[in-house]
């Protein structure tokens, strides 16, 4: 019986010792009890310069990502409907209701008249923008990298024999308007998808109807002279389209005038034309006979993006919870060699 319980004490023991190695190796934490704020403290304070090298790194890098990265400059232009453009057609609008049925008799429609939302569609049209980038030769500009200014031409890159294998195995359709172009120009599409995707925005605020027109690009100049090129344009074309529209109306009105008898018609008729008449007048004279300009656009002085502060900013963040999160990883990986040291003792 002595001997059992001899046993069974070593036993006992030795379990006892087995359980309490591991409690030495990590000395920062108490039995029963969770990781404290004193324990996080130590950690910080025995890894205090790993942190901070790594701070340092990630802050490093973050600078020089801010400094290398092209700045963008974003000009905005302000636009309201012409607010004179409602009375403009209010006359028609008045004969519409007045007579109608009289006008119908002849498949005239005296109604309608142009809105902001057909300004904003004209404005990101295919049709409108490429024609802007070519009136302005803006192509050498939106793609630099691929014009050689030396000898004024594009830059024709052979292709390499990736490509050519893809070629090959791929079949492709052919580019349309290829031959409209000179040899490693750009595609119209591809010039249209640059600056619409990624320099040109509108922005309409449905209460005030007001209309923001802004072009981020990297040269402020540029980018105000464009905004302010893109709204004259725009009007130029849809003052334009309206005299174009009105001059075709006057003459089918007066057509009408000569096939019918009826006085009464004739009288309407030329009441519609007096009031086409008056909206080719002021189209005119007037240049914002659309959209009107609160606030044209200057050259900003600050980039809209990328923000230099917000990069450095982020860096540093990122360096303290990698610095903290890696000392943490090391304290552990420490305490388990000092556990796995002292249970081979």
């Amino acid at each position: 019986m002595t001997s059992n319980n001899q046993d069974n004490q070593m036993d006992k023991s030795t379990t006892a010792y087995c359980y309490a190695v591991p409690v030495q190796g990590y000395t920062n934490t108490r039995s029963g009890q969770e990781f404290g704020f004193r324990d996080f403290w130590r950690v910080l304070v025995d890894f205090k310069w790993f942190i901070v090298v790594v701070v340092f790194i990630f802050g490093t890098v973050s600078v020089m990502v801010a400094l290398s990265i092209t700045p963008v400059y974003r000009a905005e232009v302000l636009l309201a409907p012409a607010t004179g453009d409602n009375n403009r057609q209010g006359g028609i609008a008045a004969l519409a209701g007045q007579f109608g049925g009289l006008a119908g008799l002849t498949g005239i429609s005296v109604g309608g008249g142009s809105d902001i939302e057909m300004a904003i569609a004209t404005l990101k049209s295919r049709k409108f923008i490429t024609s802007f980038i070519a009136d302005f030769e803006l192509k050498p500009i939106l793609f630099e990298s691929q014009w050689d200014t030396e000898k004024n031409q594009w830059i024709v890159e052979k292709p390499s024999l990736w490509h050519k294998f893809k070629n090959i195995i791929i079949s492709r359709p052919k580019k349309i308007l290829t031959s409209n172009l000179a040899p490693g120009e750009p595609s119209p599409g591809k010039a249209y998808n640059t600056f619409r995707g990624g320099m040109l925005s509108v922005l309409q605020n449905k209460r005030t109807q007001l209309v923001t027109v802004s072009i981020e690009w990297k040269n402020p100049q540029q980018s105000a002279e464009w905004a302010n090129a893109l709204v004259k344009r725009l009007n130029e074309e849809l003052r334009q389209n309206k005299i174009d529209e009105a001059g075709r109306s006057i003459a089918y009105l007066t057509e009408q005038i000569n096939q019918t008898s009826l006085s009464e018609l004739q009288n309407v008729l030329y009441r519609i034309i007096e009031e086409h008449t008056k909206i080719i007048t002021l189209a005119k004279v007037n240049d914002e006979y659309v959209m009107k300009v609160i606030d044209p656009a200057v050259p900003p002085e600050i980039s809209a993006k990328p923000n230099g502060k917000f990069i450095v900013i982020l860096g540093l963040f990122l360096g303290v919870i990698l610095g903290i999160f890696s000392a943490f990883l090391l304290k552990t990986i420490r305490n388990w060699q000092e556990a796995e040291t002292q249970s081979e003792k």
